[in-house]
């Protein structure tokens, strides 16, 4: 089970204080805000779990689907699972 969180917060600091930092973001459809740059990860996996498979607290294994620009996706073809996160970072 993959779980991505993302997690803000402000505590009375101007933004350019705050956004300093390095950090990344998921990218939502489209180009990366100024002064952030597109980067993405791939991982492709060949499994026979079934998507629809239940675990121990009743809720699926997976869920395929997208967020923003990253998706998990199934290949029937070649049994591939493909999880690709596309995210805008900057340094």
């Amino acid at each position: 089970m993959l779980l991505i969180f993302v997690f803000l917060s402000c505590v009375c600091v101007g933004l350019a204080d705050w956004t300093s930092e390095p950090l990344c973001i998921l990218k939502n459809v489209g180009k990366c805000p100024t002064g952030f740059t597109a980067h993405e990860l791939t991982l492709s996996l060949q499994t026979d779990v079934n998507p629809n498979e239940k675990g121990y607290d009743g809720r699926n294994l997976m869920r395929l689907g997208f967020a923003g620009d990253s998706s998990l996706e199934y290949s029937a073809y070649d049994g591939l699972y493909t999880l690709a996160l596309q995210a805008c970072c900057k340094r």
